[in-house]
Parts: C-alpha cells; structure tokens; sequence
C-alpha cells in the first residue's frame, strides 16, 4: 500500500512539474520597451524588474501571432550594433548599398522611423527625399539619416545636436568616434580646432576615397551660435552623388555664363573639362586634351592644358596653311577682332619690327614675320585670365595663336614648372 501511495505522489509531482513549466500558448505576451521605444524582451508576466523601471521602461501587450516577428526584432536589433563599413565591407552605411530605394531601406531598419522626407537636406532642394531614425554608432545614441536623390539612397548620416552647454561631452563623444574611425581608414585630412584654442571648437575631417563605392567619409563638430547649439556629424557620400554635384556646380556656371575659357572654368578637371566638349579628344597626354575646331572657316587646334590635375592654360593654335603668307596677317586681324567685341578694346596693341629689311615692302610682311622679322601682339585682361593673341615666326615658319592663363594660378604653375625644370640638373 505504501509503495502504491509513493507512486500516486510521484506522479502527482510530475504532473505539477509539467504544468507550471509548459509554454503558455494561450497565456497573454508583452512586450517591455527601453526608454526609446526599443523593444528589448518579451514576456508572459507584465511586470518591470527595479532596474527596468529606474530605466523608464513600459510594458506594452504584444499583438496576437506577433511573437516570432518580435523576436526577430530583438535579434535585428542586436546585430545592427554599428560599425562602420570597411573597404571590404558588404555593405555601404549599415544594411544598405548606395542606390536603394526608401522601400528597400526601410526594410533593412529595425530602429524607430522618426521622420521621412519633411527634413533639413530636402529643404535645399538637392535631396528629394529622406529618412530619419533613432540609431547608435559605436556606443554614441545619434540620429540616423538617409539620403536620396530620385529615390536612390545617394549618401547617409550619423548625426548629434544639443546644447551649446554639452560642449565637453560633444568634444568627447567627437574623440571616440574620431579614434574608432582611424581604426578603419587612418588619419584623415582636414582641419581640428577643438577646445582650449581660438573659437569655438570646429572640426572638419575627411576621407577620401574609403571605400570602393564610397567617394568620402566626413566628420564634423561645430557650433550652431545662432541656435546656442552644438553639432557632430558623420557623413557619407556615394561615387554616384559626388558625380551629381560635380555635374551641379558645372551646371550651375554654365547657366551663368562665367567661363573663362570656352565653356570651362579654371582649376577644372580633366573629366569635368571633357563633360563641356561635345566630342571625344582628337589628342591626350597626361598633362593636355586637343581638339580640332574652326574659327572663322579656318582650322586651329584647342589646347586645354593641366598640372597635378588643374586646367590652369589654354591655346589656340592655328593650323590652316598659307601659301601666301600675308594672309596669316588676315588672320590675326580676324581673330583681334573676335576677342574685341568679346573683351573691349586691347590693353596693348603692337606691331613690333626687330629688323626693317621689308619694312617699307608691305607685299613681304608676311615673310618678314616667317623669319622673325615682324611680330603682332595684342593683349586682354579679365578679372580672372590674362589674353594674349601672337603672330610671329623663325626659319619661314609662322606661328599664330592665342594664349589663356589663369591669373590665380599662373604663379602657382610657374613654380611648380621651375621646380620641375631644376630637379632635371
């Protein structure tokens, strides 16, 4: 009998066991939320331990069949931790590639939406639309902000603001993320002006080219006086958008027509000064583009020249051939006044004889100029090229052409030429 009662209670403990420890597949789920609306676990039993509620963490009813995507949620949350994307990284900014759609970059999000397209960037008129959510970069709680232009994600944002009063902690926080980027990409270009100098802190740092589909990487801390607020940022610009811009702000002076030669501008890239003719080079070296053109029915080369990557000069050189050399006199009267309408009336205007053997015979001027006899010269300023138009020549060859320098960087160049030139010794 004892031995019957002993299995009756073993039984009935088991059957206890079971129950209390059996899934609740009926019982009602909530979800317990940060202080941010993070959801960071889910539970049968609504109630807040000490720690949570100090926290200001919320219980709130989890909808029914929702479990599984909650957590999934919770692991979503946890691998989007953020580092920022290496060289070799699969991804661009976070879980997206550049040139996304808002849809596809909101599927990659587990953070709270915050703000769509009603922001900062779109108000300038270059971003048609944005995104806005509540993230973290390396431990630092910031504001996450994607970018697009026709519904492609063309660059992104970690992004802090706060009172002017933060300043240490935005110096701080500004240190880390610093530190945690050089691990990455090493030392960045740029200027760091923090506290304890002049002014108000002001950093500006980049990276060039981090990334294979990544053109810069900024970081930026700065003041915001009119607002007595304090700003750190960090952006990320794709290939594609930088291309956009460069494309903007040569449209943008194109539409102003202030060229300086043509329709380029000095200090232009090669790619930017090839963007501006309609057809490939006839020639190119790494210092120089040459194109075929006409003035005036007659033939001349266009010399676009460059150093380290800067347009800083340009020629044209007339290449149409004369039997009758006093038609290259024509020519450059033709070409003086094409550059007179355009820039008024000439600061110098000669005709220079360095020998008078043909002088009074005006049928063999232009002989006289093949053998350097007889130079015409005339010469233009603007506010930012100096103009020189040239007929002369040597051994019963004629040179005619026009010469374009850039006043800004003429002196630059020079240098750098001289330098060049000595270093050959």
């Amino acid at each position: 009998m004892k031995r019957k009662y002993f299995l009756l209670t073993l039984v009935l403990v088991l059957v206890m066991f079971l129950v209390i420890n059996a899934p609740s597949v009926n019982a009602t789920m909530y979800k317990i939320l940060d202080s941010e609306e993070n959801i960071i676990r889910i539970t049968n039993n609504p109630v807040l331990s000490t720690k949570e509620t100090e926290a200001g963490c919320k219980i709130l009813s989890a909808p029914e069949g929702s479990i599984e995507s909650i957590q999934n949620q919770i692991a979503n949350k946890q691998e989007t931790k953020q580092k920022v994307p290496s060289k070799n990284a699969k991804y661009d900014f976070r879980k997206a590639n550049w040139g996304m759609s808002k849809k596809e970059v909101k599927a990659t999000e587990s953070s709270i939406l915050l703000e769509e397209d009603n922001m900062e960037g779109t108000k300038e008129g270059f971003y048609d639309g944005a995104l806005h959510y509540k993230g973290e970069i390396n431990g630092l709680d910031c504001g996450v902000y994607y970018y697009f232009i026709k519904d492609r994600l063309t660059s992104a944002e970690y992004k802090k603001r706060g009172s002017i009063k933060l300043t240490d902690e935005y110096i701080s926080d500004y240190k880390n993320l610093k530190a945690y980027l050089v691990k990455d990409f090493g030392e960045p270009e740029g200027i760091e002006r923090i506290k304890g100098e002049l002014g108000h802190p002001f950093v500006f740092h980049y990276w060039n080219k981090p990334a294979t589909n990544t053109a810069q990487i900024y970081l930026g801390l700065l003041t915001l006086e009119d607002k007595d607020e304090i700003e750190l940022s960090n952006k990320y610009q794709s290939n594609e958008e930088l291309a956009i811009v460069e494309k903007e702000e040569l449209a943008l002076k194109q539409s102003k027509q202030e060229y300086d030669f043509r329709q380029t501008n000095w200090g232009m890239s090669k790619e930017q000064v090839k963007a501006t003719e309609d057809k490939k080079p006839d020639s190119e070296d790494i210092n120089s583009l040459g194109y075929n053109v006409k003035i005036d029915r007659d033939d001349y080369l266009c010399i676009y020249n460059f150093l380290e990557g800067k347009f800083y000069n340009s020629i044209y050189a007339c290449t149409e051939k004369h039997t009758n050399k006093n038609l290259y006199i024509d020519d450059y009267e033709v070409l003086k006044e094409i550059l007179t309408k355009k820039y008024g009336e000439p600061q110098t205007d000669l005709i220079i004889w360095k020998n008078d053997l043909f002088k009074n015979k005006k049928q063999d001027w232009g002989t006289a100029i093949s053998i350097g006899h007889l130079v015409y010269r005339a010469s233009w300023n603007t506010s930012t090229s100096t103009i020189i138009l040239v007929l002369g020549g040597d051994n019963y060859q004629i040179s005619l052409g026009i010469s374009y320098d850039s006043k800004e960087l003429k002196e630059w160049a020079d240098k750098i030429k001289e330098g060049k030139t000595k270093s050959n010794f």
